[in-house]
């Protein structure tokens, strides 16, 4: 069995981010935390790298999720808001969305577990964790379940034109904004 700090030591937190700009600012901010003894800052082909190099990713609600398929990650989705948030999005979204990642949605089921509002904790989101990380079988059916939404995002035209993935990602998604009165 492993200590606490040999388990530790077996952790590395990779941080990518959007832009360079941003790197400095995520930098420090992860250094004054000091809450992981190997953090790593990436962004733009590095990320591609680290993914790869991933056995799980615990990833914000977002194109990432999309990002993290395409790369076969296992992954776990997060999403916390301020409670009025919460309420908004449960009143108005939740009738008639129900995930909050495009791979869920795309594919009309729960692939990717999301941790939404009270249920994005520490409690949980260790427990999931652990849950694919000890579990090659769920961590596989994940990667297995994801693979159709490459062909899903790479659509063409009527004239077999490639069309964006974000195109693709909009026309999906606009049944399920609510109809303006």
């Amino acid at each position: 069995a492993l200590s606490d700090a040999d388990s530790t030591a077996l952790v590395e937190l990779v941080v990518p981010v959007a832009t360079s700009a941003l790197e400095p600012c995520v930098r420090a901010m992860v250094n004054s935390a000091q809450a992981c003894p190997r953090v790593l800052v990436v962004e733009g082909a590095e990320k591609r790298g680290a993914y790869a190099a991933s056995a799980l990713a615990l990833a914000a609600c977002g194109t990432v999720n999309v990002e993290l398929a395409a790369a076969r990650v296992p992954q776990i989705a997060l999403y916390r808001t301020s409670r009025l948030s919460s309420w908004l999005i449960r009143s108005v979204l939740r009738p008639t969305l129900r995930h909050a990642t495009l791979p869920n949605i795309l594919l009309n089921r729960t692939v990717i577990p999301e941790l939404r509002f009270e249920r994005c904790n520490a409690v949980e989101t260790a427990n999931a964790a652990i849950k694919l990380l000890t579990s090659p079988e769920e961590a596989a059916a994940q990667r297995r379940e994801l693979y159709p939404l490459k062909s899903m995002l790479q659509a063409e035209d009527d004239a077999g034109v490639h069309v964006s993935s974000a195109s693709v990602a909009a026309h999906t998604l606009i049944p399920y904004l609510p109809r303006r009165r």
